[in-house]
């Protein structure tokens, strides 16, 4: 059985940049990277509809991969949706497993909370993403009209007053916010642990069985019996749990290491992050213990292959696979 992408993800932390055309994304990118690594436009989008540029950079030793998204647009926010649905899952894994925190983009300086900003947080929440809202352009207005901005944002997530940096009317303004906002990526990230390694078990159960489904079609099946094939599914069954409780278990060290790692950086000393990995690490690991997959076909679906011949019959098969996956998820979703 292959293991998935998200199983063998390099030790980066992914961080995914979201908000409306002019916020300043491209900006704050390149402030996190420390030099110019993304187009910047004024007014004007710079990313394509068809990829998701990512740019790479360390920061207090830990590698961080920078998604850049297209702009948000007020009356298109469904095919957005649609859109980064899609190129996300080119990734080979689930969205949520594969991306630590969304950072979601609002210009301070345009002085108002668009409704589809709203939208698009809150679908980013129930998507199950973890999500840290960066007040962008903060050094354009005065910070009472800041504060009223904060007033209107959806309650319950992190803010970051930031300035990517350069000239404003009265001079040249130093960026700021760089270590706030990962101080909040970390604490976000942190918290939202459990939900992203669900998210992981259950997109490799989904892989497996559509694996187990595609190779029963190249079986022979017989309508009387099918001893051999019944066999086989268990026994990738119970298998695959046992490989899957070792790669939830490797990718919650590699996502706990990548978070310590950067929460014991000299940059972030001052926050007082105290990360015990392996205390969360057993809080979060994945067992699914023995003998619990006891797969076992219907007797009323083996009659009936005797009666309707070999389609019924290897329906029958597929539904040992279809109630293994479930009793997966199902232990998946108690976990967690």
């Amino acid at each position: 059985m292959s293991t998935s992408k998200c199983a063998r993800n390099e030790s980066f932390c992914n961080i995914l940049i979201v908000g409306a055309t002019g916020v300043g994304k491209s900006s704050l990118i390149n402030y996190l990277a420390g030099k110019k690594v993304a187009k910047v436009g004024v007014g004007v989008p710079v990313t394509t509809r068809d990829d998701i540029p990512n740019y790479r950079c360390d920061i207090a030793g830990v590698k961080l991969r920078l998604f850049d998204t297209w702009g948000i647009e007020a009356d298109k926010t469904e095919d957005w949706k649609d859109r980064i649905s899609q190129i996300i899952g080119r990734q080979g894994c689930d969205g949520v497993a594969w991306f630590h925190t969304v950072v979601y983009c609002i210009s301070a300086g345009g002085k108002r909370v668009q409704s589809y900003d709203r939208q698009m947080i809150r679908f980013f929440k129930d998507e199950g993403y973890s999500v840290v809202i960066a007040l962008t352009k903060c050094d354009q207005v005065a910070q009472s009209a800041t504060e009223e901005i904060k007033k209107a944002l959806p309650k319950g997530f992190p803010v970051v007053e930031m300035s990517s940096g350069g000239r404003i009317r009265f001079g040249i303004c130093k960026p700021f916010g760089q270590e706030d906002l990962l101080a909040k990526i970390v604490d976000r990230a942190m918290k939202n642990m459990p939900t992203r390694v669900r998210k992981f078990a259950i997109a490799r159960i989904d892989e497996w069985e559509s694996d187990m489904l595609s190779d029963l079609r190249y079986k022979d099946v017989s309508r009387f019996s099918n001893d051999d094939i019944e066999d086989w599914i268990k026994e990738s069954a119970r298998t695959f749990s046992d490989q899957l409780g070792g790669e939830a278990d490797a990718f919650l060290e590699n996502e706990y290491s990548i978070l310590n790692k950067l929460s014991n950086s000299s940059m972030l000393s001052a926050y007082g992050f105290d990360i015990n990995v392996s205390t969360l690490k057993e809080e979060t690991s994945l067992s699914f213990g023995e003998g619990v997959l006891l797969v076992l076909a219907l007797p009323a679906v083996i009659v009936g292959g005797l009666i309707y011949g070999e389609d019924w019959a290897r329906e029958g098969l597929q539904k040992m696979i279809y109630r293994a996956s479930e009793q997966m998820r199902d232990i998946v979703n108690k976990r967690y």
